[in-house]
């Protein structure tokens, strides 16, 4: 339990210095030791975070699809959900996007307005990076309006910055481009692959 806990302290340091390889290596180190479906999501989504920021969008969609499987909270789900949304448009999973609205939905009903305002606008994120600027549009401005409602000003702020965004755009999808795995060193292949597994 100590050495996994001291690994999760590493992968939190090594995400927050953006190191895909040390944020690998104690990430999946912490989650075969520690026990607990919540604390084994929060490092899968954490993964599968730095995976999206450094171009592997498989390993990301797969580290997501694993986790919000062990988030049972729903605000811990949607949470994750809200993380996610923008790697599955940018992966151009749009079979995956309506799964988040729809599973999120029930869950919405038994969390609070903060975490649902976030998912909305992890939705909206999704479907822009999908290039659907209407479903985009239309998460954004659910989310604003839950957040205006409730004062959550950073969350109002993003959504309009979205909306702004979406202004005169057309329904284009951009393709993002995506990392290449096979000049990485094994150490760092085998994290991703199993980040990959997750969500075959």
């Amino acid at each position: 339990q100590l050495e996994g806990t001291a690994h999760w302290g590493l992968m939190n340091h090594a995400l927050a210095t953006h190191s895909l390889p040390d944020a690998l290596l104690h990430g999946w180190r912490a989650y075969d030791l520690l026990e607990g479906d919540e604390m084994r999501a929060g490092i899968l989504s954490n993964l599968a975070s730095v995976a999206h920021r450094g171009g592997f969008l498989e390993a990301a969609v797969g580290g997501y699809l694993g986790a919000l499987q062990l988030a049972e909270p729903p605000r811990l789900w949607l949470s994750i959900a809200a993380s996610a949304g923008e790697a599955l448009g940018d992966a151009g999973r749009a079979d995956r996007l309506m799964m988040l609205e729809a599973e999120g939905r029930p869950r919405a009903a038994a969390a609070g307005p903060f975490e649902v305002a976030q998912w909305l606008l992890g939705l909206a994120r999704g479907w822009q990076a999908a290039g659907v600027v209407d479903a985009a549009t239309r998460f954004a401005d659910e989310s604003r309006h839950l957040a205006q409602r409730h004062e959550f000003h950073e969350v109002v702020y993003r959504a309009d910055e979205l909306l702004a965004d979406t202004v005169g755009t057309t329904t284009t999808r951009k393709e993002p481009a995506e990392s290449a795995e096979a000049d990485l060193p094994f150490s760092i292949r085998d994290g991703l692959s199993r980040l990959v597994e997750l969500g075959a």
